[in-house]
């Protein structure tokens, strides 16, 4: 959001220096990927994943909220999936 990224956490909102490519590069843990243009996740904090229209994704995450991944990095998240349920599909 206009140029910063911010971190949210099960109890604080935290706002990060530079920008999420930056952060994303930063992170690098396998448990973190790229859900949009504009959000990372925490793999370990989906509770479920869904599909969506046009080959995108619902993930519900463990606080209830549902948060949608973009065709571009969907492929990404279900592989992840599979890796974790040795390649059952998500």
């Amino acid at each position: 959001m206009d140029g910063n990224a911010f971190a949210y956490t099960a109890d604080e909102l935290y706002k990060l220096s530079g920008r999420l490519y930056q952060v994303e590069e930063d992170v690098k843990r396998s448990y973190i990927c790229r859900a949009s243009k504009t959000m990372l996740v925490n793999m370990d904090k989906i509770e479920s994943v869904r599909t969506a229209l046009n080959g995108r994704l619902y993930a519900k995450m463990e606080n209830g909220e549902e948060i949608l991944i973009t065709r571009k990095y969907a492929k990404e998240i279900e592989n992840y999936f599979m890796k974790e349920d040795d390649n059952e599909r998500v």
